[in-house]
C-alpha cells in the first residue's frame, strides 16, 4: 500500500497495485492477533467471573474480521486481481480498529456495572 496515495480512489480501486507490499507483514501479524483475540482475552477471564460474563458472545466478530484480513493480505501477496484491491485491506483494518475500540468500551462498561452491582449486594448483606 502506498500511504501517499491512500486517499486516492483510483489507487484504492486498482485491481493489481504494483510495488512492494512490505506493510503486509505487520498487517498479517495484526490480523492473526485479531483472529486469536478471543482466546487471548478469555484466559485472564477464567479467574474473574464478572469479566467472563462481560466477554460472553462479544468476541466472535474479531474472528471474522481476522479471517477476512488474512485473506485480503494473502491475496495481495499473491497478486490476485479480484481480492488484492487496497480498499479491502484499508476497510477491514479500519473496521477492525473501530470495532475493537467500541467493544473495549462496551465490555468495560458492562464489567464495571457488574462489579458495582456485586459490591452493592455485599454491602446490602453486611447491613442486615
Amino acid at each position: 500500500m502506498n500511504f501517499s496515495k491512500l486517499f486516492s480512489l483510483s489507487y484504492l480501486l486498482n485491481k493489481n497495485p504494483s510495488g512492494d507490499f512490505l506493510e503486509g507483514f505487520p498487517l498479517l501479524i495484526f490480523f492473526i492477533i485479531l483472529l486469536s483475540l478471543g482466546s487471548i482475552l478469555k484466559n485472564p477471564a477464567k479467574k474473574n467471573k464478572y469479566l467472563k460474563k462481560s466477554l460472553r458472545k462479544k468476541l466472535w466478530p474479531f474472528q471474522i474480521l481476522g479471517i477476512l484480513g488474512i485473506i485480503f493480505v494473502l491475496a495481495r501477496f499473491a497478486q490476485m486481481e479480484a481480492l488484492s484491491r487496497p480498499i479491502f485491506i484499508v476497510f477491514t483494518t479500519a473496521i477492525s480498529i473501530f470495532f475493537a475500540g467500541f467493544q473495549f468500551f462496551r465490555i468495560r462498561k458492562e464489567y464495571l456495572r457488574r462489579v458495582a452491582s456485586a459490591e452493592r449486594e455485599r454491602n446490602k448483606g453486611k447491613g442486615k
